[in-house]
C-alpha cells in the first residue's frame, strides 16, 4: 500500500506536467543533436580545373591523390587558360595531393599537400577543386563554389 501512495502522490498534475515537459525537451536536444549529424557539413567535389596564369606555358601538368588512385592530367596549359574534367560526385576525405608540370623542359613538383578548405562549407552545393598556377613555382589548390 505505502508504495501505491507513493506512486500516486508523486503522479500528481504539477509532477506530469514536469515529466512532460523534461520529455519535450530531452527529445528536442535529441533532434537537434541528430539534425546536426545528418547534415553535418561534408564537402563534396565533382570537377577539376587547372588554371594557368603563371604566364608561361606549362606542359605535362598532372595530379594525384594520395591513398587513392585519382589522377588527371593535362598535356599543354597554355597561358591564361584552363584544362578541367567532371567525374561523380565524392566526398573530400582530406587526401594529400600530389602535382607535377614541366616549364620549358624543367619538371617540378609539389607534394604531399593538401587542398585549401573554404571559409564556409556549402553541404547544398557541390565544389570543384582548383588547381592554380601562379608563376613557374608557385601552386595553390582550394576548393570553389
Amino acid at each position: 500500500m505505502v508504495k501505491r501512495k507513493v506512486l500516486i502522490g508523486f503522479l500528481n498534475k504539477h509532477n506530469i506536467f514536469l515529466c512532460l515537459m523534461l520529455l519535450v525537451i530531452l527529445s528536442s536536444i535529441g533532434c537537434a543533436v541528430e539534425q546536426h549529424k545528418a547534415g553535418s557539413e561534408k564537402l563534396r567535389f565533382n570537377a577539376l580545373i587547372f588554371d594557368n596564369h603563371s604566364g608561361m606555358m606549362l606542359e605535362n601538368v598532372s595530379v594525384s591523390v594520395q591513398n587513392s588512385r585519382a589522377h588527371m592530367s593535362c598535356s599543354v596549359l597554355l597561358i591564361g587558360r584552363s584544362c578541367s574534367t567532371t567525374f561523380q560526385e565524392r566526398n573530400y576525405k582530406g587526401n594529400a595531393v600530389h602535382i607535377t608540370w614541366e616549364v620549358d623542359g624543367v619538371a617540378y613538383k609539389t607534394g604531399p599537400f593538401y587542398v585549401t578548405l573554404p571559409k564556409m562549407i556549402n553541404s547544398e552545393k557541390v565544389a570543384s577543386v582548383a588547381i592554380s598556377f601562379s608563376s613557374e613555382k608557385n601552386v595553390l589548390a582550394e576548393f570553389r563554389y
